[in-house]
């Protein structure tokens, strides 16, 4: 199940390549259902996306392997943007509602916000893993805390970022 959109449940079916596909998922439509009477509607999406998903704030928002992110609208499969980012095989974006800003992390490390509404790429950091691993079975994340961000890539590796100046955070060792 993605969530929940307009008081409907939300279904991605997914068609996985491999048994190493654990978060990497062929998606061609959205399956909508209403709680109470269980009526089903499917949506088509005006194209097939491979990749990780999170459905927040009303939005479906897509990361593919090349770095592309979408933000479909659910509801009718129409995609609002789509912008390339250097974050390759993100693993699934994560949403702030209150800054309306989607940030998406690689296994590499490399972080991307972006303006939820309009796909504008905010910015973009370089590598943080300490080895490159992409295993399939793990992706990369970056989740929000406390008003950081905090990502963890699939070799191990954990770090935080400020949301407002995304510098290397081995970069700013100040004490205090």
């Amino acid at each position: 199940m993605a969530g929940t959109v307009e008081g409907l449940l939300a279904v991605l079916p997914a068609n996985r390549s491999g048994p190493d596909a654990l978060e990497d998922a062929t998606f061609s439509e959205v399956l909508l259902i209403e709680p109470d009477t269980g009526k089903r509607t499917t949506i088509k999406l005006t194209k097939t996306y491979t990749g990780s998903t999170t459905l927040a704030g009303g939005t479906l928002w897509i990361t593919e392997v090349d770095g592309r992110v979408s933000a479909v609208n659910p509801l009718t499969g129409r995609p609002s943007w789509q912008t390339s980012t250097i974050v390759e095989n993100s693993g699934p974006p994560t949403y702030d509602p209150e800054t309306r800003t989607v940030f998406v992390a690689s296994p590499s490390g490399r972080v991307a916000a972006l303006d939820a509404r309009t796909g504008e790429n905010l910015w973009e950091t370089g590598p943080h893993a300490q080895k490159i691993s992409d295993s399939g079975t793990t992706k990369a994340q970056v989740l929000l805390y406390g008003g950081a961000l905090v990502a963890v890539t699939p070799d191990g590796t954990v770090f935080g970022l400020d949301p407002s100046d995304p510098s290397d955070p081995e970069e700013d060792s100040s004490s205090g």
